[in-house]
């Protein structure tokens, strides 16, 4: 999982030693951890460890595993050989976190050639929710944690936060609603499809019109019924004089 995600800068100003010095390590790791670097961070283990000993940190080149590299012309023995293979198959675990990056976010896809934004600090926000909902969906798949519909409604194209409702209480409700619903729906034609014909024929009786009490005031000819007519309208053009 990824559990920290440094400040991004702009591509012309910053290089990779500057930005692994600005992650300010010394923060987020402890004396036992073991951090694996690329070969090209070497060359700033020496200032990020005269920085730990000013801020009083007790960190040191220790902390740090990468690629061992010998002068040109001399080869590496096979102990040294087997741990640059390890050590360069635990990397690209690493690299794969970008590639899934790349794959579940539109955002941070390789056919956008370019990123553009009026504040570079919303990239970074942009990166840390990412990875927090991939982070997510580990934890998930580990766990067996069953993915729920409001669980799925950031994947929806246009989704947004509500600003006044939390969106676990809307969905909630919502499903709340449409279940009872659905469940009334389902009595009440339950109980017209279990419903006794000879019930039925006296419910009808029942709510059809009595017409005894108005024949004794009217004769039939006087009761009012209503009258529909066809009318068939017809455009007629007009003649020119």
């Amino acid at each position: 999982m990824v559990i920290s995600v440094s400040k991004s800068e702009l591509f012309g100003s910053s290089s990779d030693g500057g930005m692994f010095l600005n992650m300010k390590l010394y923060n987020k790791i402890k004396k036992e951890d073991c951090v694996a670097i690329d070969g090209g961070y070497v060359l700033f283990l020496k200032q990020f460890e005269e920085i730990c000993e000013i801020k009083g940190f007790d960190l040191n080149d220790d902390n740090f595993f990468y690629p061992i590299r010998k002068e040109n012309g001399i080869n590496l023995n096979k102990q040294e050989s087997h741990f640059n293979d390890v050590f360069g198959s635990f990397r690209s675990k690493i690299e794969n976190q970008f590639c899934e990056l790349h794959n579940k976010f539109k955002r941070f896809s390789n056919n956008n050639s370019t990123l553009k934004t009026d504040d570079i600090k919303y990239i970074t926000l942009q990166i840390k929710v990412c990875f927090l909902l991939k982070n997510i969906q580990k934890f998930s798949e580990k766990f067996n944690i069953k993915t729920q519909e409001h669980h799925k409604l950031w994947m929806q194209s246009g989704f947004n936060f509500p600003s006044e409702y939390k969106l676990f209480d809307i969905v909630y409700n919502d499903s709340i609603k449409q279940s009872k619903k659905i469940n009334n729906l389902s009595e009440i034609q339950n109980k017209f499809l279990n419903m006794d014909i000879n019930e039925s024929d006296n419910n009808v009786n029942n709510m059809l019109l009595d017409t005894s009490d108005i024949k004794d005031n009217k004769s039939e000819s006087d009761i009012d019924f209503p009258q529909y007519k066809n009318i068939n309208k017809k455009k007629k053009k007009k003649r020119k004089k």
